[in-house]
């Protein structure tokens, strides 16, 4: 008899061992769902293309990444001084639609440049 208590005494540890992992992951998972889902799309982009973590694509997004960061930059920056201003995501787009309408007539230099 005291064994069979033992082993159901262990079983229902077990059991409670398990339903608190699958608990924390699945409060870890709704805490930090932006970054989980982030690095579902790293993996499911790895094993889509066989370029995706090559150094050249890596290079190519950080590129990318650099006006929108300093745009978010300069966004905090408003924003932590208090004067809230949400017109530069349309500048941006305003200014990239103009620069490309300009580079057909001008070229590339004088477009960007204004001259």
């Amino acid at each position: 008899m005291e064994i069979s208590q033992k082993l159901d005494k262990e079983v229902i540890e077990n059991e409670e061992k398990q339903a608190s992992l699958v608990s924390k992951v699945l409060s870890f998972i709704s805490n930090n769902s932006t970054f989980v889902v982030f690095v579902v799309m790293l993996v499911i982009a790895g094993f889509l293309s066989d370029r995706f973590y090559t150094e050249g694509n890596i290079t190519n997004v950080l590129r990318q990444s650099v006006p929108l960061g300093l745009a978010t930059l300069g966004m905090l920056y408003v924003i932590i001084t208090g004067g809230i201003d949400l017109s530069v995501g349309s500048i941006m787009a305003l200014v990239s639609v103009v620069v490309a309408l300009l580079i057909p007539e001008f070229g590339l230099y004088p477009a960007l440049l204004g001259e």
